[in-house]
This record gives structure tokens, C-alpha cells and sequence, in this order.
């Protein structure tokens, strides 16, 4: 169905680092431009790279103060959006910093009032919800909360159920990746729910699992190395333990991430030597894909991973865990791919041995995976999210969040901001943004550029938050 009203729609990226979200953010923003409509994106301010060995120091003294049981947020990076994704010359791009504190959001609400887009799309899998919610409160710009993971992991990891809840009530419809993840939205809220998965582009060429005889062949593992989620040191051990029977393989790890140093450390102890490579992050992931003939993607947990899709858009064979949320609705096992029953070592590189050994199997499973995957063309993920986008904007001036201004917490008559923002903040999430990262975060920007006077002022200012 043609579109003929032009949205200026809003997206909002809090990534400051290569990954699937702000990559989902650069190619929707491109898609939509490229059918007419006006984009703009709010990106987060990247650390500056000279402060950012300062700011790492900073990250890791806010983790070790943390209550036990509580997760830190991931750090921040030092890359702009524009730097690291194409984009369409005419996307307008607005630095900003994520934060709760009310005088901030009061001017950023008003920065948005004056914009005055159609809708505002927040993609997200934590409490970055709540504050864009109350952003947008009393705007009129519809909010649209799109849910960038599983949702137990999101319940459980990156935030709790509570939170993810009150956002989604603020919301003006609810976007989730997978059929399967509507069950975990009460029935009151259901109505609001739109599923639209991940886009997977045409990949410029397409592997050939299978190889020559003879020649080496690569194993890819592709990600953010962040252990705690991506678990690329089992990947590695479980590759260690297959190595020695199929020699002609080795091992290429590609990406980057606050583990990286742990990792080189670990390939170095497993004595594999030039078989076990960490090449760092790659701008162009096609020709990485092209060049492999299987993939392991080693996830403890995801939402529908992209490295995934992209692997198997380029026909490469791929072993996952059967119990990895988000995988067993793309893998088939022995069908489209290999999954390992349990998440360990053994299982693993059982699976690995597997296709490494056969190459007729991996050309059979790579076709599969390919056709697979077609569902998720971008064009067909595109129109979805066009026509979501202009049936939403036609709450613009009577959203859900606009409701919220005649409730009591709201009111700056009845409740001053520090009371709001601690009701929120108590009951929807651990800790408060404003707190020790913030403060972390400010002390290494400002120190250098304002100096010893500075400092001083901002901790007298920040005292209420030791």
C-alpha cells in the first residue's frame, strides 16, 4: 500500500560503539529517507578519545562500587554514529547526552517540542525507556518502544519487569522482534504490540562453505567481545579442543569491546598460535562473512542477532546454543545449522567437529540458511515499519504520555523534580544514571578542559549524590 504522507520521524541511539542497535538505527533512518520522509536522530555524545583510558578508569571503579547483584550499564565508546554506519546525507544528526536530570530533559523536551516530528522511535533494551517516556511527556510526539533483546533478558539483565512495564505504558505502541516475545506483554497492553523482525541486506557475495580440498579453511566468530553475553573465550577453548584433528582450519575472531585485552591474553594461553586470530573490528563485515566457511556464534542469550542473519545471508553454516534466546526461532538444527544441546566447551565443539569435517554438509546447510532468511528481506521489513510509523503519528497531540501530565507524580506544583525522579528511579530500576557513572563520566571530560576550579565546583554541586 503507497504511503502518501511524509513523516518527520524521530529516532533516538544511546551506542556510542559498533553493534546491532545502532546499526538497526542507520539502516532504518537511511530506509525511511530514502522513501521520502524526513529523519532525524538524537545520538549520544561518544567520549573523546584522548579522555578515554581516563574514562575506562573511571568505568571500572563505578563497577566495583556497585551493590552486589546490580549490573553496570555498558561503557560508552568513543565512535559518532556517522562513523561508524553509512548515512544518508539528509539524516539530521543531534548530539545529546542520556541523563535523568530534570532541567536537562525539561530543555531537551522543548529542543523537540520546536522540532515537532511525527513520531519518535526509542530502540532500546534498558532503562534508557524511561527517561525518553519522560521526555517526551506533555509533547505530543507519539513513543514508540522498540525492544532490542529477549525479554527475560531484559527482565533479568539489563533491567527488571517493573520498569520495562511502566514504559510500555507510557508507550504509544510496542514493538518487539519475534512472535514468541508477545507472550511476555500483559493482555492489557497487548493491542499495542507490532512484531517486525530484523532486516538482513543482500550480501554483495555469498561464501562457499564447502572450500577446496586442501586449503586452509576459517572458522568466523563475529561480535561485540563482551564475555558476559558473547562468550567468545568458550568459543575459543571449544575450537582449542577440535584443532588438533582438522589442521587445515583455523580460527578468525573479528570485533571489539571492553574484553578485548582478556581475550588476547586467553588466545595466546590456548597454544594455537596463527590459528587463533583476533583481527579487531571490521568497517565491511561482507568480505569477513565471504571469506569464512562456517560460523560459530557462541551467545549466552540474544534478542535476533544480526551476525547471525548476516552469516547466514552469505550461506555460511552456523553453530549455535539450542538454549541462546533468539536462535532456535532462525535455527533449525541440522537443517539450516547446528545447535548444541548444552551451553559448554564439549557440546560446542562437538557440533564444530561436525562441520568442520564434512563439507558437503556445510554447502547444504549454508543453502538452507540462505533461503531461511529471505523472509527478512529489507524491503519487507521496511514497508512494516512505514506503515507502523504512519499509523502511530496519528496520536500525535493526544499520545499515552500525554495523559501522564494530569497525574499527580507529574505535577511540578505538587512534586518537586528530585521526588520524581526518585519515585522513578527507585521502582523501576537499580540505580540512577545521574549517579556515579555520571559523575565519573563528568570529572574525566571536564577535569582537562576546566581545570582544578572546575572540579571543585562540580563536586560541591554533585555532593548530594556521595
Amino acid at each position: 500500500m503507497p504511503i502518501s504522507k511524509q513523516l518527520h520521524i524521530l529516532l533516538a541511539n544511546n551506542y556510542t560503539a559498533r553493534g546491532g542497535i545502532p546499526n538497526v538505527v542507520a539502516s532504518l533512518a537511511n530506509a525511511m529517507t530514502e522513501r521520502g520522509h524526513r529523519v532525524t536522530i538524537y545520538s549520544q555524545k561518544p567520549v573523546p578519545r584522548l579522555l578515554y583510558p581516563l574514562y575506562r578508569l573511571g568505568y571500572r571503579f563505578y563497577e566495583l562500587s556497585l551493590p552486589e547483584g546490580v549490573r553496570a550499564s555498558l561503557p560508552r565508546g568513543t565512535e559518532k554514529l556517522q562513523d561508524m554506519y553509512p548515512l544518508h546525507p539528509d539524516v539530521e544528526i543531534r548530539p545529546y547526552s542520556l541523563t535523568d536530570n530534570n532541567l536537562k530533559i525539561q530543555r531537551l523536551r522543548q529542543e523537540i517540542r520546536a522540532l515537532s516530528p511525527d513520531v519518535c522511535v526509542c530502540p532500546f533494551p534498558d532503562g534508557s525507556h524511561l527517561i525518553w517516556a519522560v521526555t517526551l511527556l506533555g509533547s505530543g510526539v507519539p513513543y514508540v518502544y522498540s525492544e532490542r533483546h529477549s525479554p527475560q533478558t531484559i527482565e533479568t539483565v539489563f533491567w527488571n519487569r517493573k520498569g520495562r512495564l511502566a514504559a510500555m505504558s507510557g508507550a504509544d505502541a510496542i514493538h518487539l522482534l519475534l512472535p514468541l516475545y508477545r507472550n511476555s506483554v500483559p493482555e492489557f497492553l497487548r493491542e499495542r504490540v507490532h512484531v517486525i523482525p530484523n532486516a538482513v541486506p543482500t550480501p554483495p557475495t555469498c561464501a562457499n562453505p564447502a572450500g577446496s580440498s586442501g586449503a586452509p579453511k576459517v572458522l568466523l566468530w563475529l561480535g561485540r567481545l563482551h564475555e558476559e553475553l558473547k562468550q567468545c573465550r568458550l568459543a575459543m577453548d571449544a575450537f582449542a579442543l577440535v584443532a588438533a584433528q582438522y589442521p587445515d582450519w583455523e580460527m578468525h575472531v573479528v570485533g571489539d569491546g571492553q574484553d578485548r585485552d582478556m581475550l588476547h591474553a586467553h588466545a595466546a594461553a590456548t597454544g594455537l598460535g596463527d590459528r587463533l586470530k583476533l583481527l579487531g573490528e571490521a568497517k565491511d563485515v561482507w568480505p569477513v562473512y565471504a571469506a569464512a566457511h562456517a560460523f560459530c556464534f557462541s551467545s549466552r542469550t540474544e534478542g535476533m542477532p544480526n551476525a547471525l542473519l548476516e552469516a547466514m545471508a552469505c550461506g555460511l553454516p552456523s553453530v549455535c546454543f539450542a538454549s541462546c534466546e533468539g536462535v532456535p526461532d532462525l535455527v533449525r538444527h541440522e537443517e539450516n545449522g547446528l545447535m548444541a544441546n548444552h551451553m559448554d566447551t564439549t557440546s560446542l565443539a562437538e557440533q564444530l567437529g561436525r562441520l568442520m569435517a564434512d563439507a558437503g554438509l556445510r554447502e547444504c546447510l549454508g543453502n538452507n540458511a540462505r533461503k531461511s532468511v529471505a523472509v527478512f528481506a529489507e524491503q519487507c521489513v521496511f514497508d512494516a515499519w512505514e506503515r507502523l510509523l504512519c499509523e502511530v503519528a496519528l496520536s500525535k497531540g493526544h499520545t499515552a504520555m500525554d495523559a501522564f501530565t494530569q497525574e499527580p507524580f507529574a505535577s511540578m506544583a505538587r512534586l518537586s523534580a528530585a521526588a520524581r525522579r526518585e519515585w522513578l528511579w527507585r521502582d523501576f530500576r537499580g540505580l540512577m544514571p545521574d549517579t556515579a557513572e555520571a559523575v565519573l563520566y563528568w570529572l574525566c571530560r571536564e577535569l582537562p578542559l576546566q581545570g582544578y576550579n572546575a572540579l571543585i565546583s562540580g563536586l560541591k554541586k554533585r555532593s548530594r549524590l556521595s
